[in-house]
């Protein structure tokens, strides 16, 4: 039970490594130095445990197709998802793998899927299509392509899955892994290298560690450990870590990346839950240990509600639409935006600038190259580089030039100087002054001192990359 939970949270945490390495990597560089720190790992595991790789010439074949089809583009595709999606739908999508695998089983190989399989599928499905979003009205803040992708990923590992089945990899899974791992290492690193050198790249001593950590728990020791658990206790219990990874998923992406917490997320979660159970017939060996499996998911569902609530604003009564600051007179209402679909796009120097919902733009596609904007900025911000600042969890207070006082620009001006608030110039606003933080706006007439002062103590430190 022990292994259990720590690969489900190796697991769940990835998704969230994926998306802080995104902010600087293209998911191509990404893929390469996670393979390579994976490769590296096993490798290691394999020179202290004295265990040979493979030699026959044949086995290598089969590896490598393993290699392409489990490693490198699932891989890929589940980066390039999380440049369109938050990370905790990709781990929810992710947990269809299972269902993947039944439907490749019944269409390929000609395996007969029974009543509760059937079902199970509908369960599921029904369950990426409530977690996308799909046919309700907060459609427009997914991104069809980015599920598709994560979708796409599920159904290379069940490919995978049933590739292994029919091909003898070999009596040691570690030393096949190594050669998977290796192999995808030599087919990504030159990709990688080509993609960064042609688009650019922002690497920090943050965005390295959470590649590193990505490359080495969540690949290289998460696979060793996952063979450990199927060879100690059996495939179908450690299947049972499928149920663990979207919980896990959601409450980092929801707590951790401060991501947008939605109950269609835990509805569509539930529902592949559901029918992966139902799928794989594994309901005698989940009841066995639902109690502890139970209590560590309330734990997790329990924190990450908790870390939803703990942040609300208290200076502002605000809802899900708007509401009006009581104490202020030359700002309007605080309008809580929708968030755009192209918020997980990372734009790397050179990059084309996307369409945006709103202007000024309160999230979507942001800069990711250079330090972000601080303070007072004498020259007005692209838009990009706005979406940069609220990423970051900042205030941006933006003006119309010869709009307001000079008593008004002191009051600016006192703004800027606080840690997390940057003031700029920007003539194409819709009113003279424009106060914004991550999917939040207020529409001011002039610089109402006390109005921007509670919306900055309000919203300060609210973005994805805030906390």
């Amino acid at each position: 039970m022990r292994k259990l939970l720590v690969l489900g949270l190796i697991w769940g945490w990835s998704f969230f490594f994926i998306k802080v390495a995104l902010q600087g990597l293209t998911p191509t560089a990404i893929v390469a130095g996670r393979v390579i720190f994976g490769a590296v790992t096993v490798l290691v595991y394999l020179l202290l445990t004295r265990t040979p790789l493979p030699r026959d010439r044949d086995l290598w074949k089969r590896v490598a197709v393993m290699a392409i089809v489990t490693n490198v583009i699932p891989f890929t595709l589940l980066a390039w998802a999380q440049e369109r999606i938050t990370s905790a739908l990709a781990s929810i999508l992710n947990a269809t793998t299972a269902l993947m695998a039944a439907l490749v089983a019944a269409l390929f190989l000609g395996e007969r899927l029974r009543f509760g399989q059937r079902i199970g599928m509908l369960l599921g499905f029904a369950g990426v299509a409530v977690a996308a979003g799909l046919g309700a009205g907060d459609v427009a803040g997914s991104s069809l392509t980015g599920t598709a992708a994560g979708l796409g990923a599920a159904l290379c590992y069940a490919f995978g899955f049933a590739y292994s089945q029919h091909h003898s990899l070999g009596s040691n899974p570690a030393a096949t892994t190594a050669g998977q791992l290796g192999i995808g290492a030599l087919l990504m690193a030159p990709i990688g290298i080509f993609t960064s050198v042609t688009v650019g790249f922002e690497l920090t001593p943050t965005r390295a560690a959470a590649v590193a950590v990505l490359g080495i728990l969540g690949t290289g020791v998460g696979y060793l450990l996952y063979y450990r658990m199927i060879h100690e206790v059996g495939a179908t219990k450690a299947s049972v870590v499928t149920y663990l990874v979207p919980v896990v998923g959601l409450v980092v992406g929801v707590t951790v990346a401060d991501e947008p917490f939605s109950w269609r997320l835990v509805a569509g979660a539930a529902l592949i839950v559901a029918g992966v159970i139902a799928v794989q017939g594994t309901l005698p060996a989940f009841r066995k240990r639902m109690p502890a499996v139970l209590a560590a998911l309330a734990g997790l569902i329990g924190f990450g509600l908790g870390g939803c609530s703990a942040g609300e604003p208290s200076a502002l009564n605000t809802t899900t639409s708007s509401t009006t600051i009581t104490a202020a007179e030359g700002c309007g209402e605080i309008v809580e935006e929708q968030l755009d679909p192209n918020s997980g796009e990372h734009l790397l120097p050179g990059a084309e600038e996307p369409p945006y919902i709103s202007d000024p733009p309160t999230s979507g596609g942001h800069a990711s190259g250079g330090s972000p904007p601080d303070g007072s900025q004498a020259d007005p911000l692209s838009r990009p580089r706005q979406v940069q600042v609220l990423e970051g969890g900042r205030v941006l207070v933006q003006y119309r030039s010869g709009e307001v006082t000079d008593s008004e620009l002191t009051v600016l001006n006192n703004l800027a100087g606080q840690a997390g608030v940057v003031v700029a110039l920007n003539d194409s606003l819709p009113s003279p002054v424009v106060a914004t933080a991550w999917v939040h706006k207020m529409l001011c007439e002039d610089a109402d001192a006390d109005a921007l002062e509670a919306f900055t103590a309000a919203y300060l430190s609210k973005g994805p990359g805030g906390h």
